[in-house]
């Protein structure tokens, strides 16, 4: 097993500095930094003094932004609706730090070597029309222009809903079939779902229930 580094508390690397060492395992160290966008990370030795990490993951972010600023990204300081719509994407697939992370970057939703670029997005998927959001037609794929389109909110809602599969007195569909029979909601299913509710549970609720004709009219 190798030796761990040298302290080196209150180095700077880029943008972060080291607080202290945070652990030892596996022959590598790892130290706390801070970084001057005000995350806190947790990085391996051996890449903060080799360069390879110099930051929270916000410079990758930024350096990108900067490209962007020369396609059109921003009228004066303000980021246009498109250049947002792409950060965002950009910091959930690629920013541990960012809340979104662990439901795209870190369940291994990526974004093509193409759209990394501003330039790149916007070549392929035009202006961001009014009204519509940037939806992935499979969402166990990531981000690029054979997997993305334009789309309104009820269909990126139909889309997430289409994927839950939902059972009630013997009857199995996907739970935008269901929320469009009972006349529920994606947040009234969605939540109970999250609540870890049995399907019955999820389509009539607790503590009441639909009476047995209505549940025979359903499943008819």
């Amino acid at each position: 097993m190798g030796k761990p580094l040298a302290d080196i508390t209150g180095q700077v690397f880029g943008r972060l500095t080291v607080l202290k060492r945070d652990s030892f395992a596996n022959g590598k160290t790892r130290w706390l930094c801070r970084c001057e966008c005000g995350q806190s990370t947790v990085v391996i030795g051996q890449l903060l003094r080799n360069g390879k990490t110099r930051s929270c993951g916000c410079l990758r972010a930024d350096r990108a932004a900067e490209r962007a600023t020369k396609h059109g990204g921003y009228v004066g300081r303000k980021p246009t609706r498109t250049m947002r719509i792409w950060k965002n994407m950009i910091q959930r697939t690629s920013n541990p730090n960012c809340p979104m992370y662990a439901r795209y970057g870190g369940a291994g939703i990526g974004v093509c070597e193409t759209w990394q670029a501003f330039e790149g997005f916007v070549a392929d998927m035009g202006e961001a029309p009014e009204g519509l959001t940037l939806e992935r037609i499979d969402n166990r794929r990531g981000y690029g222009p054979d997997n993305c389109k334009w789309a309104t909110y009820a269909e990126q809602n139909r889309n997430k809903s289409s994927t839950k599969l939902l059972t009630l007195n013997g009857k199995t569909q996907v739970a935008a079939d269901w929320i469009a029979e009972l006349g529920l909601t994606d947040a009234q299913v969605y939540k109970r779902i999250r609540r870890g509710w049995s399907d019955e549970e999820v389509l009539l609720g607790r503590p009441q229930r639909l009476s047995n004709n209505v549940l025979q009219e359903i499943t008819r």
